[in-house]
């Protein structure tokens, strides 16, 4: 189990860290949030945008963008460890 968490909490870090390099290949502007007409670049965050949105500036700022780039990380560690039940 403490494995379990090591690994979630190193992908989460290392997720925050991508974020904001990700963040700043979609900030075309380079005012460091990303607009909706930015976020039209990658499909995936621009059909989550207004979810993301946290204070429906019409902009997502690091924290919010980290939310969609965390996403799948935060998936994985909900998902059951079928190893350590013993199924096969």
């Amino acid at each position: 189990m403490r494995k379990i968490m090591i690994a979630g909490l190193s992908a989460i870090f290392s997720g925050v860290l991508m974020a904001g390099s990700a963040l700043g290949d979609l900030d075309a502007d380079k005012d460091g949030v990303i607009s909706a007409e930015e976020a039209q670049a990658k499909p995936e965050l621009a059909k989550d945008f207004q979810a993301l949105d946290k204070n429906q500036d019409g902009r997502l700022d690091a924290a919010e963008f980290a939310q969609f780039e965390m996403a799948p990380a935060a998936e994985q560690l909900m998902q059951p460890d079928v190893s350590a039940s013993g199924a096969k």
